[in-house]
């Protein structure tokens, strides 16, 4: 796989939070049966995140740092991960790999960037800035109707010999995904659904497994211990080592030169456009 490859897998994933925003969606084969005999689409989600501890812990790690690692097996890769987050919404994901650099990426205000050795600096815009707002905001995390038109269960599947539900979500902005709920435990369990990138559309199946509780301040939260996701036919992988709940320092969230200069040269831009 190319440098270019390798720039573009990683922002699919990196871009992601570690935290709660688990909601892509799986193609999986099964049977689908008569929507009588499925839960709804809103029962299974309630249930998922009862099962992972509830809203106020979704709240909770709003304000977190999350620390792990990111791997990519067919390129050799691994380095340290680390996600900031903090509330009015605000978050940070940098990941370092020996030998490559620093991999940064950024999400606040709906809006997103990102910085690392392959293609520099960049605002993220159009369809992929959908994406990622769907992937952070969380009111888009919980389905609420401000960004979901519907959801709807379609199917009884299995996955890895696990039975799941399959639910269609259809998203305002015009996208669909698919998210597969465990029978047994509730959890979401894998999940698949196509992006926009740098490089065209591509399609991503993202698997959740090892689910388990991490404790910090007293506080529990059960989270995937391993995330594996799968695009270009390449998968990189996410073990979370640790959750600390607080807001981090504002140093971590400072924006990089680069990224400052893109803004203030858009909204020169802008300000011309309006005059």
């Amino acid at each position: 796989m190319n440098a270019t490859s390798v720039a573009s897998v990683f922002r699919l994933f990196a871009r992601r939070p570690v935290v709660a925003c688990q909601f892509l969606a799986v193609a999986l084969a099964g049977n689908a049966i008569a929507d009588t005999e499925l839960p709804s689409a809103q029962s299974l989600l309630d249930a998922h995140i009862e099962a992972t501890g509830g809203k106020e812990s979704m709240n909770d790690q709003l304000e977190s740092t999350v620390t792990g690692r990111f791997l990519m097996p067919a390129a050799g890769m691994e380095g340290q991960l680390t996600v900031y987050s903090r509330m009015p919404l605000e978050r940070t994901v940098n990941i370092e790999l020996p030998g490559i650099g620093s991999m940064q990426s950024g999400y606040k205000d709906r809006s997103a960037w990102s910085m690392d050795p392959f293609m520099g600096p960049r605002l993220v815009t159009g369809a992929e800035l959908e994406v990622q707002i769907e992937s952070n905001e969380p009111g888009a995390l919980l389905r609420s109707d401000e960004f979901v038109e519907s959801m709807r269960t379609v199917a009884l599947a299995e996955f890895n010999g696990e039975s799941c539900y399959k639910v269609e979500v259809k998203w305002k902005t015009g996208r669909e995904t698919l998210d597969c709920y465990s029978v047994d435990n509730d959890y979401l369990i894998a999940t698949e659904s196509t992006m926009e990138s740098p490089m065209g559309t591509m399609e991503t199946t993202t698997v959740f497994t090892d689910y388990k509780t991490f404790t910090s301040n007293g506080i529990d939260m059960i989270l995937p211990g391993t995330t594996l996701v799968t695009t270009m036919g390449q998968s990189q992988q996410v073990l979370i080592d640790s959750v600390e709940l607080g807001a981090p320092d504002d140093d971590y969230f400072a924006l990089p030169a680069a990224i400052t200069t893109l803004l203030e040269d858009e909204q020169t831009e802008k300000a011309k456009a309006a005059n």
